[in-house]
């Protein structure tokens, strides 16, 4: 009998996880531009909120993190209180540059994202985009759903006393 190779875990890089609080980080204008060249326009309303001040992820249990690899802007993410459910914390604002997808730096940033829930009660909500469903079924309950089915993460369900779901705020049975 021959092995299958394990599609569980990309190969994992090394990591940097630098808490964002007074700029965003250096290379995050390039990191945008592709963003918004793949069709993703949420790093625009990023800035927008941050120069604006009306998003700083600075109440309890917020963070905005920047993932880097060695030395370069790997990533984005941050984790805010849910504006529809306010028990509820939201993973939002969530980008990893195109040629450090697969490497596990998505994956370390979500985790890192996600202890900011241990301990509280409410779900961690996230609203992905279509093109996150690879990233997204890594962890969800089922690989098969409707388009419009909430994904949910009962696999870290320990971590986070409601659950992990999609901005929704609904879990799957």
């Amino acid at each position: 009998m021959t092995e299958r190779p394990s599609a569980a875990l990309p190969r994992a890089r090394a990591v940097r996880l630098d808490r964002v609080v007074e700029a965003l980080p250096a290379g995050f204008g390039t990191m945008r531009t592709e963003a918004l060249a793949e069709g993703y326009r949420f790093l625009e309303r990023l800035t927008a909120d941050w120069e604006s001040g009306a998003l700083r992820f600075t109440r309890r249990g917020e963070v905005l993190l920047a993932a880097y690899s060695d030395g370069v802007l790997a990533g984005i993410g941050g984790i805010t209180v849910d504006p529809a459910i306010p028990e509820a914390l939201r993973m939002r604002r969530f980008y990893i540059r195109e040629r450090f997808r697969r490497q596990g730096v998505g994956q370390q940033l979500a985790l890192a994202l996600l202890a900011q829930a241990v301990g509280r009660d409410g779900p961690v909500t996230v609203n992905a985009a279509a093109g996150a469903r690879r990233f997204g079924r890594r962890w969800a309950s089922s690989e098969t759903r409707a388009p419009d089915t909430p994904i949910c993460f009962p696999e870290l369900a320990g971590l986070v006393a409601g659950g992990i779901c999609t901005a929704a705020g609904r879990k799957q049975g």
